[in-house]
């Protein structure tokens, strides 16, 4: 259901999809898939997420080079956050 979402996203979007993952990653504590989201259509794209996500929990975060501010400073979840473990950023 994950991979579906992404690619719709990615196709209605015009986005750059990233590698899906089926396991924990880095700080992410289950599966994911990067989607990367123009600054200029981040509303469009995230409300579009959110009615279409089926349950599904989304981490929305900036890529702003410092990755532990990236995953704790105004990261947006959409359904259930989840704890990160930050412990990958020690």
């Amino acid at each position: 259901m994950a991979l579906k979402l992404c690619e719709t996203a990615r196709d209605r979007f015009e986005l750059k999809m990233g590698r899906m993952h089926d396991e924990p990653i880095g700080p992410h504590p289950m599966g994911s898939c990067q989607l990367l989201i123009p600054t200029e259509r981040t509303e469009e794209i995230i409300r579009w997420l959110d009615e279409n996500r089926q349950g599904l929990t989304v981490l929305v975060h900036a890529l702003s080079g410092d990755d532990y501010r990236d995953h704790t400073k105004g990261v947006l979840w959409l359904g259930t956050p989840c704890e990160l473990d930050l412990s990958v950023f020690d």
